[in-house]
């Protein structure tokens, strides 16, 4: 990839990320933007979602219903706090470069029009739809290995490139690449069990394929296991990220959400615990603490 492209990209890619978290300054009454969305950026502007075409670049390969339907319900809510991206085509009308389910959401709502990122012509948008995805981790194990596999085709990276690019390591770039050799029962069957990556991973660094899918056998032999009767009651998975509405920047409460769902995991169904395992959750802890006392002492402060 050439430098002058990686600029390109890294700068799509900090407007993304200020927009997300609110970083970046709002722009004047009248600049011919949406606020929040810095002058250096794409432009934004209401378009047609019958003027949108479909993306053929789109790693995503299966969008489940309950998740489309909290965005949707979350839209209805509060409105779409993101806009989509889009390029401009020779007929006039537009193709999706990212923000699929944030459009499907827009069109099972009934809406008309939805804000977009006008991105610029040489944007390479098969690019920018994967890093997006990325970024907002919304594609699952194998979709994410496929896609990381089409930018190596495509676009000519070596995989320590396209590791440097998206934000990974080059031992996280092998890993997730490996999961391309394994038998495709596995990957037909993933989206009923969804272990964690570094189960998969374990799996694909087995050499011969019937030792990948006996391993899988085993996977979801446990996962369908009953639970013990003295097992204590699993606690009701918090609400999706995208549904909670939070005074946090979007990402930051995206990780405290995934931190909740952890934790939550880990007291109902415990695992021995290192010295250094206790000392880090005390610290947590303490933080944890720290922010909701001076959170406490703030709502004091401005009562009546």
């Amino acid at each position: 990839m050439s430098r002058k492209l990686a600029r390109k990209t890294v700068s799509v890619l900090d407007d993304m990320a200020a927009r997300r978290e609110g970083t970046a300054p709002a722009m004047p009454e009248g600049a011919g933007t949406l606020p929040g969305i810095r002058q250096s950026a794409a432009p934004v502007a209401q378009i047609g979602i019958d003027m949108i075409a479909d993306n053929p670049h789109q790693p995503r390969t299966r969008f489940e219903a309950e998740p489309l339907e909290a965005l949707a319900a979350s839209i209805a809510r509060h409105g779409l706090l993101e806009p989509i991206g889009v390029k401009r085509l020779d007929d006039g009308r537009y193709q999706l470069a990212y923000g699929e389910r944030r459009l499907r959401a827009c069109r099972s709502l009934g809406h008309d029009t939805i804000p977009c990122v006008i991105l610029k012509p040489e944007v390479p948008e098969d690019e920018i739809t994967v890093l997006e995805n990325i970024l907002r981790e919304d594609l699952d194990p194998f979709e994410e290995a496929d896609a990381f596999a089409t930018l190596l085709d495509r676009r000519g990276y070596t995989q320590a490139e396209l590791a440097k690019l998206v934000g990974r390591n080059a031992s996280d770039m092998s890993k997730s690449l490996s999961l391309r050799r394994l038998p495709d029962p596995i990957r037909e069957e993933y989206p009923r069990y969804k272990p964690a990556r570094y189960k998969l991973h374990e799996i694909a660094a087995l050499k011969e394929e019937e030792a990948q899918l006996q391993a899988w056998s085993a996977l979801k032999a446990a996962a369908e296991a009953p639970e013990k009767p003295n097992a204590p009651a699993r606690a009701a998975r918090p609400a999706p990220a995208e549904d909670v509405p939070s005074a946090l920047p979007r990402r930051v409460a995206a990780k405290i959400h995934q931190a909740q769902e952890v934790l939550l995991a880990l007291r109902d169904a415990p695992k021995p615990l290192w010295d250094s395992d206790v000392e880090r959750l005390r610290a947590i802890r303490d933080a944890i603490d720290g922010i909701l006392e001076k959170a406490e002492e703030e709502a004091g402060s401005v009562r009546p």
